[in-house]
Order: structure tokens, then C-alpha cells, then sequence
């Protein structure tokens, strides 16, 4: 903080708290040119009022005050879906706990970076610092990473947790381009639809001219 002093001449400047001359601690730093420093603001020790008194060679001093107000950041308690892959029908519940920070709060969800806006993913606010997200009927699809994020005027907060779903997944959507070749060749192309965690394939095949297949392609 800078103390803004005009005038001409100034002899000294000097900071007071509850009228005691600083420094009066290590954290505090005063200069000549009137500038105050406090490192590692805390609330507890270093909010008050401060007063900056300028003093010229005749005796003459002015003072002007000021109210240093310390903020306390959030800071989101540590949660978890658990351990274990939960499975496909499971209900999936957690909560978000701000521990600290000055209020008002502002307490969002996420999911894999993204605001909750799902019919199926229900968020309510329980109290002024805590926040719950519920999935009734968890499908694969709700897996990923899920964030909580808190914020009030001094800084953010955020945690996330990954939610593991066993289950089979949806079938696959495949189309197929066919197309007449000679008859010594023949050419077949597959697409998916969605991202997936698909390890293999098999290809499959028959002649015109029979009814079982052959599976002998695997990649």
C-alpha cells in the first residue's frame, strides 16, 4: 500500500496500527517513500485499520486511514464415487464441501470440463457450502471426470473425481459400402458412430454360393 502524500517539504512518513508504529512484526515492511508491505496476509493477525501520518520539519502532520479487509478463499473438501467401477442401474451420489472461504459462494459442477446440463445427472444445493450431484441410473455414458468448482471474491477452488462404469456398451452402429469387384477381390470399409474401447475386430465372410461363414480375419 502506498501512502499518497503532496507537499513540500515532508520530513518523515510513518504507518500506525491501533496506535503503535510499524513495523511491528516481521511480515510488515514500511519505506521511506511511505509505502506499506505486509507478507502472508492473514485475517486473524493483519486485518484492522492503518493509518498513514506524514510529518514535515515544523511539526505538522497529517494522517489518512485505511480498513485492510482480509478475504479467505475456498478450498473444496477431497470426495469420491469410490474405489470400484460401479455398474450399469447403480446410483451414483456425491457431494461437494467447501470448508473454507467467506461467503457468498459459488458452487458449480462439471463434467470432463464441462457446465451439467442433463436431464438424467440431478444437482441440488443443500446448504450455503454444500452442493450434491445424483445419478439415479448410472449408464456408460456417465463415466468421466467430475468436478467441483467453488469460487467467492477472493479466488477458485477445484476438485475432481472419476466415476468408473462397468456394463456392456450400446451395439455398435456399423455401415457397411459394398460395391461389384472381380471376382478374384472384394472390399469391405466399417465405421463407428461414437468413440469407443474397441480391442478388436473380426471380419466374417461367405460366397454367394454357400451358407456358413469364415472367420479367419482378426485385427
Amino acid at each position: 500500500v502506498t501512502c499518497p502524500v503532496a507537499g513540500s517539504p515532508i520530513e518523515s512518513i510513518f504507518w500506525e496500527r491501533e496506535g503503535r508504529t510499524l513495523p511491528i512484526n516481521r511480515k510488515q515492511k514500511v519505506f521511506p517513500n511511505g509505502t506499506l508491505i505486509i507478507e502472508n496476509v492473514e485475517r486473524l493477525s493483519d486485518q484492522a485499520t492503518y493509518t498513514c501520518v506524514a510529518k514535515n520539519a515544523q511539526g505538522y502532520s497529517s494522517r489518512g486511514t485505511l480498513e485492510v479487509q482480509v478475504m479467505v478463499p475456498p478450498k473444496v473438501q477431497p470426495f469420491s464415487f469410490g474405489e470400484e467401477p460401479l455398474e450399469e442401474g447403480d446410483t451414483a451420489s456425491i457431494q461437494c464441501l467447501v470448508l473454507n472461504g467467506d461467503l457468498p459462494l459459488n458452487m458449480t459442477w462439471l463434467f470432463n470440463g464441462v457446465a451439467i446440463d442433463s436431464e438424467d445427472i440431478s444437482v441440488s444445493q443443500n446448504s450455503k457450502r454444500v452442493s450434491a450431484l445424483t445419478i439415479e441410473s448410472v449408464k456408460h455414458q456417465h463415466a468421466g471426470n467430475y468436478s467441483c468448482a467453488a469460487s467467492n471474491i477472493a479466488a477458485s477452488s477445484l476438485y475432481t473425481a472419476v466415476l468408473l462404469v462397468n456394463g456392456r456398451r450400446s451395439p455398435f452402429n456399423v455401415l457397411l459400402s459394398t460395391f461389384r469387384m472381380p471376382i478374384s477381390s472384394h472390399s469391405l470399409r466399417w465405421f463407428l458412430t461414437f468413440p469407443s474401447s474397441l480391442t478388436s475386430v473380426r471380419i466374417v465372410s461367405r460366397t454367394a454360393l454357400t451358407s456358413s461363414w469364415n472367420s479367419n480375419s482378426r485385427f
